[in-house]
Order: C-alpha cells, then structure tokens, then sequence
C-alpha cells in the first residue's frame, strides 16, 4: 500500500538528482513536452521573484538493487523548465523581468543564481506506490479541482504583454486598495482572478473601443508579442481608476456602481472623459465629485424601482441582464458619459426628460417618509416606502400643475406615477391584506 511523504526541495538538491540519473523527469506517467517558450520562461520569472508555485509529486522507485530514483508524476514542464533554464538553453523573457530579460543562469547577478538554486519548492512523495494506486490518487485530486473559468483558462495559455499589464494593473497596491475600499470584489472573486477580468475587459474599451467581453481572448493573442502604446493604456487605466476612488469612491461602495456591469461602464466612460475611447464621445471635462455624487445617488434610487420611469426603462434592462453585450454597453455608456460631464442645468433638463425627477423628493422630505413608512431599518425599497414616496410624489405634481397647466411633461409624469402607484397597491393586496389597508388608512388613500 503507498505511503506519502510531504517534504521540500531545493532547486539545488533537485538538480543533483536529475545528473546522477535519479530524478526522471519523463517517466511513462507524463505525456510528451507542451509547454510554449513563453510559458516556461514565465516558470522561471517566478521562481527569480520567488513566487511561490504548485507543488510536485513524485513516486519513488527501486530502479535496481543499487539505485533508487525519483518518477516525476506531475510537475514535468515545470521542472524540464528549471533544467533548461540552469544549463543555459532557456532565457528570462523582456517581457516578464525588464531588468533581468533575455538572461541565462550563468549571466544572472551570483545573489539572484543563489537564491534561485535555494528555492524551495513542496513535493509530495509516493513510496510503494503501483500504477493503479498513482492513477487513482489524481482521480480523486481531480474531484475537487474547480472548473476553470474564462479568465483562469487566458492565464494558462498567454504570458505575454497584454497579459502582463492586464495582471500588474489589476494587482498593484493602489487597485487593490480600490478593488477593496469600493467593495468591488470580493476575496474569492479576486481569488478566481475576477479583478483581472474586469481589467482586462476595460483595457480592450481603451485600446479597441466598446465591445463584447468575449473580444478579450482575441486580444490576448493580437498583443501578446507587442503591445503598443502600453504605457499610454497604463495610464490612462491608473488616471481613471484614482479618479474613481477619490472623487466618488464612497457613492460607489453604498449604491449599484460597484456592481461589476455599473463599474465597467463607469470606469470605461472615465478613461473616455479623461483621454477618449475608439469610437468613443470623448475627451471631455468631468463635473465635481458633489455634482457626479449626487446623479449617482438619483440614478440608484430610481432604477431600484421595480419598474423605472420610461425614459429609463432602456437602462434599467441594461444593468439586468445581457450586461457583457455591445449594445448594452453603449447605452450604458452614453448614460454614463452623459451623468459625468454635463454641466449641472443641462444635466438636469436631461433627468427631467428621462422621467427620472418623476420619483425624486428633496432629500429631507424623503428622509422624513424613509423614517415614517420603512418596513426595518435598512429599507431601501419596500412597497410601503415605494407607495409613500410615490403618493408624496403625485402631490408635489398635481400641486404644480394647478398653476402650470401646460406642463404636458409634468402632466404625463403624474398619469405614470398614478399607474406605477396603483400597480404597487394591487400587488401588495394579493400578497398582504393588512399590510395593504394599514397602508392606504395612513397615507389616506380611498380604497
């Protein structure tokens, strides 16, 4: 019966075994070499950064009554990569390690070829182990292996520059920051490398304008050999990322924008305020973090409603569902763009045209109803509020239009909210008799 034994090499001891014979690196459990250059140069890169990296197993055999050897089960590219790599016929990539690209072994500073052949890597180690027993052990690894999703499957097959900038954007301090400070992302999403797809997905609106999420593999590929103008799209990304996080950070975190379709769209309408988009509506000039802070706040409160005013309806589907298509993105785009630049009277002749000032109150009127009609103490959205701040709503309206009575916008607002009112109220009936009649005897409602 095989036994393990978990332990750790050194790249040193490694190499030792591998000259005399008792490290087999292609035994009959490994399929043929498959690895790119590209991706065993990136091997390398990270053990020279010290990097941690999976660990190897390996089963250890009688080979002859003088010899004992090590089978290499899994690990084979990885350690045929460090062998190569030592005996000079494998080079660090520019494209992975600037300083030290192009290299060898034998070339590299004597404290990096030190440390480099006293990386430690895990191994675990079959003794006793026949083929069966070895089969049936990565079998049942394989169980528990996680599916890999899109972005995971781009990291297994591209290592070059897109890949590169995407993976150093999305992880260094000041996104990270971001990414948590905003609540963007979860620790197991940035885990199953979700914050690496959201970077990757905004570089290719900076660098091909707008477009679906699938575009991203095929950039991969178009920019793993060269990527031109990185350090602009660098830029520009960090410019619009710090934008974000200092002007209207808090807003994000404590409404719909840091869902990841709202985000996206947010963060590609910066870049394209900030320096323009292919096909995009900029450059332009942001409006004040106040003024942006507050649209946000309307637009969150108003496509929370179960069903959003008609000149919002259109954007409301967009953030609900097929949220990764190119239409979708373009209106929500323009929206974006839109709710960013306008000057704050155009902008609200804008809201009033979308219907969105149909259910807007001033904030201590609707701090008033909030307290009075929630159903628990973070309510946002119950049907009680909703037919409060509706009622309070249609009162304002019809009170204006006494004295405004061509005011055929103002006038086909309150015809909607009256419908949009009634709708909430007959709903709420079938689901709660009581709840329905306490709410019309405090509001003074006819039944």
């Amino acid at each position: 019966m095989a036994t393990f034994n978990r332990t750790h090499y050194k790249i040193a001891d490694l190499l030792r075994l591998f000259a005399i014979d008792e490290l087999v690196l292609q035994p009959k459990f490994q399929r043929r070499l498959a690895w790119e250059e590209v991706a065993r140069a990136y091997l390398i890169d990270t053990v020279v950064r010290g990097l941690p990296m999976p660990k190897i197993y390996l089963r250890g055999v009688v080979a002859s009554p003088t010899q004992f050897q090590y089978e290499v089960v899994d690990g084979q590219q990885r350690l045929t990569a460090i062998v190569d790599f030592y005996n000079g016929t494998l080079r660090l990539d520019p494209r992975h390690h600037p300083q030290f690209g192009g290299l060898t072994f034998v070339e590299l500073p004597e404290p990096v070829q030190a440390a480099f052949l006293s990386y430690e890597i895990s191994a675990e180690v079959m003794e006793d182990a026949s083929d069966p027993e070895v089969w049936a052990m990565f079998e049942r690894l394989n169980d528990y292996t996680l599916v890999l999703n899109r972005q995971e499957k781009l990291n297994a097959r591209w290592f070059g520059w897109f890949k590169q900038t995407a993976y150093n954007l999305a992880a260094e301090g000041p996104s990270l920051e971001a990414w948590e400070n905003m609540g963007i992302f979860s620790s197991r999403q940035i885990a199953r490398m979700r914050e690496v797809e959201l970077t990757s997905d905004i570089i290719v609106a900076v660098v091909r304008g707008i477009s679906d999420i699938s575009m991203i593999a095929n950039v991969y590929k178009d920019y793993d050999d060269e990527f031109q103008n990185r350090e602009a799209v660098e830029r520009v990304f960090r410019n619009a990322l710090r934008s974000i996080q200092d002007q209207i950070g808090p807003i994000v975190r404590a409404t719909r924008f840091r869902r990841i379709a709202w985000f996206y769209s947010l963060m590609v309408s910066t870049c394209d305020v900030l320096e323009g988009i292919p096909a995009g509506m900029g450059p332009g000039i942001l409006q004040t973090g106040e003024s942006v802070c507050s649209r946000m706040q309307d637009l969150h409160e108003v496509l929370k409603a179960p069903e959003p005013p008609e000149g919002l309806a259109e954007l409301h589907a967009t953030l609900s569902r097929a949220t990764s298509h190119v239409r979708e993105r373009r209106i929500r785009h323009e929206h974006f763009y839109n709710l960013l630049t306008l000057p704050d009277g155009d902008w609200d002749h804008r809201w009033q045209e979308l219907g969105g000032a149909e259910i807007m109150l001033d904030a201590d009127v609707r701090e008033r109803i909030t307290r009075e009609y929630r159903t628990r103490p973070n309510d946002t959205g119950s049907t009680e509020l909703q037919v409060a701040i509706l009622t309070e709503r249609i009162r304002q309206v019809t009170d204006h239009l006494r004295t405004h009575k061509k005011d055929f916008h103002s006038r086909r607002g309150l015809v909607s909210m009256v419908s949009k009112r009634r709708r909430l109220l007959k709903y709420l009936s079938n689901e709660d008799v009581n709840r329905y009649q306490t709410l019309i005897s405090r509001l003074g409602l006819r039944r």
